[in-house]
């Protein structure tokens, strides 16, 4: 009878370690499908964070296109900031001889005022001044081969008027009787050269005077010239000023596009560290439940066999009590 007491007892022992075997693997197995959702949900997480990281690296290239353009603007820019700078390296070259010669008239400019309507009327009297000088040139040359046709006539009759006067002196030396009209012929000639000399002279200082006329008009004409180059090259710096300011400005929308781009390209990175570590992560929990899973199954199987042999166990105790019995 004590050997039928024991058996139940470990028969009933038995079967309280079964029922809690049995709730070990239940429980183990609601925590392994608790896991399985969890690593669903990871799962959805990773698939979202690469969907967000797919878009993020659409954006980069986005990003970079834009990048590519502005670089492409810039080069543009740049391009014609240097022919403009080119064009007026040319002109000032051009123009530097000019320069030099009209920085008194340049001083004088700047005290008397440069407003439009002087401006206008200073471009006015030097179209004037011009086309008198041109007239007054002409006029000065005119007059100048007037004086050199006037001077040789005088200097051919003075010629003329030696050679009478040597042939009259000739002639006096000859003939004494005649002496009388060849010194009034003589001096009729000395006074016939001297008036041409007086003509000659007169002539080349009018020469003189329109020589004199024609370099002020000249060197007024030089100075209009000036002042239109100087002009000319304003408008060539404002046009450079211009294009720096282009190249200035295309500077800074590469600058704010390459911040964008980096900052981007971090966030970028940031999230694709997210992502790989997030997947790291749920690959760890995976492994992690897939081990526990498979701890389960032996936990399981080994309950099965302790439950077997309890069970075994149980009817050997049964049979002997019924033997006893």
């Amino acid at each position: 009878m004590a050997e039928n007491r024991r058996l139940r007892a470990q028969a009933r022992q038995a079967e309280e370690h079964l029922a809690k075997l049995t709730h070990e693997v239940e429980s183990r197995s609601h925590t392994l499908n608790g896991l399985g959702t969890g690593a669903q949900e990871l799962e959805s997480r990773l698939e979202t964070l690469l969907a967000a990281s797919r878009a993020d690296k659409a954006e980069v290239a986005r990003l970079v296109r834009e990048l590519e353009t502005a670089s492409t603007a810039l080069v543009s820019a740049q391009r014609s900031a240097q022919q403009a700078a080119l064009d007026l390296q040319r002109a000032q070259r051009a123009e530097a001889q000019h320069r030099r010669d009209a920085r008194e008239a340049q001083r004088l400019a700047a005290l008397a005022g440069t407003d439009r309507a002087d401006a206008l009327a200073i471009k006015t009297a030097s179209a004037a001044a011009a086309a008198d000088a041109e007239r007054a040139r002409r006029q000065a040359m005119e007059d100048r081969d007037a004086a050199v046709s006037t001077r040789a006539a005088a200097l051919q009759e003075r010629d003329l008027a030696v050679q009478e006067r040597d042939r009259f002196g000739a002639r006096c030396a000859a003939a004494e009787a005649g002496k009388s009209v060849a010194d009034q012929a003589a001096a009729a000639a000395a006074a016939a050269a001297a008036e041409a000399q007086a003509a000659a002279d007169a002539a080349a200082q009018r020469a003189a005077e329109a020589e004199r006329d024609t370099e002020t008009a000249l060197r007024e004409a030089v100075r209009c010239a000036e002042r239109e180059a100087d002009a000319r090259i304003a408008e060539l710096e404002a046009s450079v000023r211009a294009a720096r300011d282009e190249v200035q400005q295309a500077e800074e929308r590469l600058a704010q596009a390459s911040s964008c781009h980096a900052e981007a390209l971090q966030a970028a990175m940031a999230r694709s560290a997210a992502a790989e570590t997030s997947l790291e992560a749920a690959t760890a929990a995976r492994r992690t439940a897939e081990e526990r899973a498979a701890a389960a199954d032996e936990s399981a199987a080994a309950a099965g066999e302790s439950a077997a042999a309890a069970e075994e166990r149980a009817a050997a105790a049964e049979e002997r009590a019924a033997a006893v019995e």
